[in-house]
Parts: structure tokens; sequence; C-alpha cells
């Protein structure tokens, strides 16, 4: 878990950049950590395919930002619309907005906090 707080930071210090920024601190290393990065937000299938280089790099970098940031809203959202149903007793329409928002996310950083979610929820209604 702290090396994705670190990668986070990492990636909203890159976000704060220039372009010119950008481009000076390329480098393998720097390559490889916005690879890493990349694996939070993209499926495997799409990293896979994904080749981070001089020219690209600060594109990918923008638009694992843009990732961060849409992932995080619309977890937020599922997370508010939940605990309200929750707080109303309402279970399995909780786990619901878990569901859907597993389907629409392609993030595999924010699926899976939602699944523990998901899973949860499940243990809840086990035990009741």
């Amino acid at each position: 878990m702290k090396e994705i707080s670190r990668d986070f930071d990492t990636l909203h210090e890159w976000a704060l950049m220039s372009d010119q920024e950008l481009r000076e601190i390329v480098s393998n290393e720097t390559m490889r950590t916005l690879h890493r990065i990349s694996s939070y937000f993209i499926t495997e299938k799409e990293l896979e395919k994904l080749t981070i280089n001089e020219i690209n790099f600060i594109l990918i970098v923008r638009t694992m930002k843009n990732l961060l940031d849409e992932g995080s809203h619309a977890l937020s959202m599922a997370i508010i619309c939940a605990g309200d149903l929750l707080d109303n007793g309402q279970k399995n329409e909780a786990m619901a907005v878990y569901e859907q928002f597993c389907l629409e996310c392609s993030s595999p950083f924010y699926r899976n906090i939602a699944e523990s979610q998901i899973k949860k929820i499940s243990d809840i209604l086990k035990n009741t």
C-alpha cells in the first residue's frame, strides 16, 4: 500500500508540471514508474499493449491523472450512495451500487476497492 501511495504522490507531482518540465524528467526510471502507475488504472490487456517512451510520456501522465481523478470521483459517489442505502437498511441495494460501479469501471485499483465493499456487505447479509 505504501508503494501505491508513493506512486499516487508522484503522479500528482508530475501532473502539476508543465510539458517542458515533464520532458526533462523522462528517463528509464520514470517510464518504469509510469508503467507501474498505469497498472492501477488500465486493464492487464491494455497494459500489455502500452509502450511508454519519450514521445508519449506526457500524454500518458495526463491520461493517468485524469483516470485517477475520474475513478476517485466515481468511487466516492458510489460510496456515498451505498452508505446512504446501508444507513436505511437497504443492504442489497447498496451492494448493487458497488456491483454497477464494478461493471462500469475499468480501473483495477478502484474496482478492487468496490469489490472489497461488496464482500463486506455480503458478509453482513450472511450474518443476518
